[in-house]
């Protein structure tokens, strides 16, 4: 070159690629200040991941050789899609629900009936879909409640007070039906005989129980 010549000096500023490796299991902060570092661009989303717990990095838009500048889709786990029903029997319509809400289900109203197994009343006695059953978050889960127990201890009202009888049959949960007639052994306005005399009378089948109420003598 002649004297005084310009000479145009390049300077390197490195490679115009760098290499990305996996973030998975690595915390939304550990994704971020790793991919600054190599002079990358970050991009966060959320999905459900079966295997991958909440809040940690579950997948990315690429890995290996990237150009620096780009920007990494970064996919933050939002834990399982699926739960499960809770553990409800026994416990109250409230407690229930709330169970079924912190397992991030939806409550779809509750019926009540009767119960064989002596659950109280007012108490859950069964669940749908069951107990345990793996459901995807937001499903619906629906309750029975306890009306206690079908069964009635119908005692002996004979040679009581109609009034006693009608009020204690009543209080079961029963609809009492009185007939009138003549007895020479039986005070006026006393039990004769009951239809129904049983320590388990199933109220679901016996609707009406009759009194025979003496009317008195006769003659």
């Amino acid at each position: 070159l002649e004297r005084g010549s310009t000479v145009t000096v390049t300077i390197s500023k490195g490679s115009r690629y760098t290499s990305v490796s996996s973030m998975r299991n690595m915390s939304r902060s550990e994704a971020s200040t790793y991919l600054n570092s190599l002079g990358l661009g970050i991009e966060f989303v959320e999905d459900w991941d079966e295997t991958v717990s909440e809040g940690y990095v579950c997948k990315q838009s690429a890995t290996g050789k990237v150009e620096k500048g780009s920007v990494i889709t970064v996919t933050i786990s939002r834990g399982s899609q699926y739960t499960y029903v809770p553990q409800v029997i026994g416990s109250t319509e409230n407690s229930a629900k709330s169970a079924i809400s912190s397992a991030d289900l939806q409550f779809g109203g509750s019926t009540k009936d009767w119960s064989e197994s002596g659950i109280a009343e007012g108490r859950v006695m069964r669940v749908d879909p069951s107990e345990g059953t793996r459901l995807k978050r937001g499903s619906t889960v629906s309750l029975v409640i306890s009306q206690g127990s079908p069964y009635r201890n119908v005692k002996s009202y004979v040679n009581r007070p109609e009034n006693e009888a009608v009020n204690g049959i009543q209080a079961l949960g029963f609809t009492v039906e009185r007939i009138f007639e003549p007895s020479e052994t039986v005070a006026s306005g006393m039990v004769i005989r009951q239809s129904v005399t049983n320590s388990k009378v199933d109220i679901r089948n016996t609707k009406t129980i009759t009194i025979y109420v003496s009317s008195g003598s006769a003659y």
